[in-house]
């Protein structure tokens, strides 16, 4: 298949148009639950991806048919229960068959679309936010952002409250990963030995507040962080990055905290 190029973008020999590097395209998706399970789709149209071959910088450009998944009951994606959870939805070039793919943005999967993604097909047991779920398992991909879903469950897995966001990728619409962008300082009060959770779509930056005299162990996510005991006359302010759904909880601070969130 040949291309022309032009300023409206890339255009195929049968006309299709793909738009051009300053064009704001904003993807179709969409998500519903039904029967306890959650349905997200891609309506279709042109995509431009990366090359299979990681050396190449020459894009694969193809026009992709609507497509869905369905995540069933039961299959948690590493979401908790009550609380709010975003899930990215990548669409997946697998050597011109293209397939749908949904994520847990709290499981630090990268998505920055310089890689090659394999995932796992989607059952009953998808319940790690740590992996990349599509129908059938595919193998080192080039693969689109193509947008996500805000969505929060009673019950982890048991898919009954629709989406409050569904939103497609494109233009400013994703959320951006940096620190401090569209995030205020927000005073808060914690209380040691209870979690509490990034329910955010950013990294939050956490301040925590160490007494004096006493250590602070901070666990985020699955990794735990200590530090040394401070001097018994004075406080100390500690700080942590939290990532998009994971959550934290504290041992040996003061229980006064700042959230930049």
């Amino acid at each position: 298949m040949t291309t022309a190029l032009s300023d409206a973008g890339v255009q195929f020999a049968d006309a299709t148009v793909l738009p051009s590097a300053g064009t704001l395209q904003q993807f179709n998706v969409g998500a519903s639950v039904a029967s306890n399970a959650l349905t997200v789709t891609f309506a279709g149209g042109p995509l431009a991806f990366r090359n299979a071959t990681l050396t190449s910088g020459i894009p694969v450009n193809t026009q992709v048919g609507a497509l869905s998944l369905t995540v069933p009951s039961t299959a948690t994606l590493g979401t908790i229960s009550a609380v709010q959870a975003q899930l990215a939805l990548v669409v997946l070039y697998n050597s011109g068959v293209p397939q749908l793919g949904i994520v847990n943005l709290s499981g630090g999967v990268n998505l920055d679309e310089t890689i090659l993604l394999s995932t796992t097909a989607i059952s009953t047991s998808a319940t790690s936010a740590s992996v990349v779920y599509s129908t059938s398992a595919v193998t080192s991909s080039p693969f689109r952002v193509v947008g996500y879903i805000t969505i929060t469950e009673a019950t982890a897995g048991t898919w009954a409250t629709a989406p409050t966001l569904v939103q497609g990728a494109g233009g400013l619409s994703f959320p951006a990963n940096s620190v401090g962008m569209n995030q205020t300082w927000q005073t808060v009060t914690r209380v040691a030995s209870t979690t509490y959770y990034n329910t955010t779509s950013r990294p939050l930056l956490l301040l925590l507040q160490t007494t004096g005299g006493t250590n602070l162990t901070v666990t985020i996510g699955s990794y735990t962080f200590s530090t040394t005991t401070q001097a018994a006359t004075s406080n100390c302010w500690n700080t942590f990055i939290v990532p998009p759904g994971q959550g934290y909880s504290f041992t040996g601070g003061s229980g006064a905290a700042a959230e930049l969130r």
